[in-house]
């Protein structure tokens, strides 16, 4: 993938934690992720852009009103990238939650996300 293609998927894959609306959560999920992604965090241990998309909806509905943007640069190499992202509500100075996450990229999708949170709700 080149540079350009992978700030691509990155800004997506932050898009889909974003988009409240199912139908375009859903085709944003059918964009970013391969069929047989795996995620996992701290958190969960997700299969499947279906179990994915799930705990995306969760966190959602638990943080209402948070967004979350690239913090930095990404870094990619051999269908691998690794970046920082921040979570905070519309406006506010300080983020909620902040992360590190490395992915693995297939065919122009996420494959494998594995996220690091470096601070969190408690």
């Amino acid at each position: 993938m080149t540079m350009t293609n992978v700030e691509t998927l990155v800004r997506d894959y932050l898009e889909t934690w974003n988009e409240t609306d199912p139908a375009r959560r859903r085709a944003l999920f059918e964009r970013v992720y391969a069929a047989d992604a795996v995620y996992v965090d701290p958190h969960v241990a997700a299969e499947g852009r279906e179990q994915i998309e799930q705990f995306v909806s969760a966190v959602q509905a638990r943080y209402p009103g948070v967004r979350f943007t690239l913090h930095g640069a990404i870094d990619a190499h051999h269908d691998q990238a690794r970046f920082t992202w921040r979570a905070a509500p519309e406006g506010a100075r300080e983020p909620v939650a902040i992360g590190f996450d490395v992915v693995v990229t297939e065919q122009g999708r996420m494959k494998r996300v594995c996220g690091f949170l470096d601070e969190q709700p408690g």
